[in-house]
């Protein structure tokens, strides 16, 4: 589970360097399914 979730940290500093402009709740909404989903 640790590995995964620093996949979705990683991805999400990325998506952070390149679009700024995008609110953490979407990045939220996006995270949220997926840990479900693996777990």
């Amino acid at each position: 589970m640790l590995g995964v979730v620093n996949d979705c940290v990683g991805r999400i500093r990325r998506s952070r360097r390149i679009r700024q402009s995008t609110p953490d709740a979407t990045l939220a909404r996006l995270i949220r399914p997926t840990t479900v989903v693996d777990m």
